[in-house]
């Protein structure tokens, strides 16, 4: 059988700084729920010899306190492509809304930042790759009506990128309203190519 590489991006979301366990982590969970062969493990800070075994393999490549200014560099995005990622899952976003400094970034910096992002992955990627990108669960201190500015930015980038594989090239995954289990069950469904409300 064939190998599926799925490399997480973001920050302390993806990281899983809540999570109880290791395996709690949302990067763990949804990866073993599409399959996963092994635990989830983190892109190097170099090229190691590439993982050819068979199967679903989870990469995580995030750092707390990000924005979409910083969670991926040169340096990190030649990594992730080392592995060869048939998928990549932006969640990005909750840092930026925040209004004080450094943090704050405004949503036409934020859309220009993943959308760049978006197409140097593209572009650099030597197999086939779909992208997701989620909008997640809103921070507290952010409204409601900045929040969704912020999803309108990903659907945006979404909207202009062609289709390639099963999934768009850059597909929006809109989890605002999701809360726990319903939010694992949404970001599966959505990584694996199954329909979900875009509404939702």
């Amino acid at each position: 059988s064939g190998q599926a590489n799925v490399v997480w991006l973001g920050s302390s979301t993806t990281v899983g700084g809540n999570a109880t366990t290791t395996e709690r982590r949302y990067v763990n969970l949804v990866t073993d729920r599409l399959g996963g062969v092994e635990p989830v493990s983190r892109v190097g800070g170099s090229f190691p010899d590439r993982n050819t075994k068979p199967g679903v393999h989870g990469y995580l490549s995030a750092m707390g306190g990000t924005t979409s200014e910083n969670y991926i560099n040169n340096t990190t995005r030649a990594f992730i492509l080392w592995e060869r990622p048939s998928l990549i899952v932006h969640m990005i976003g909750s840092n930026d809304s925040i209004d004080a400094e450094p943090s704050a970034v405004t949503v036409e910096e934020y859309e220009a930042n993943v959308a760049a992002e978006v197409d140097k992955i593209n572009a650099g990627a030597t197999v086939p790759v779909s992208q997701v990108l989620v909008h997640t669960y809103r921070r507290a201190g952010t409204s409601v009506a900045k929040w969704a500015t912020y999803r309108d930015a990903l659907v945006r980038i979404a909207s202009t990128r062609a289709l390639r594989v099963a999934l768009p090239s850059a597909a929006i995954l809109k989890m605002s309203r999701y809360s726990g289990a319903a939010r694992l069950r949404a970001t599966a469904s959505a990584v694996t190519g199954s329909p979900f409300s875009a509404g939702q």
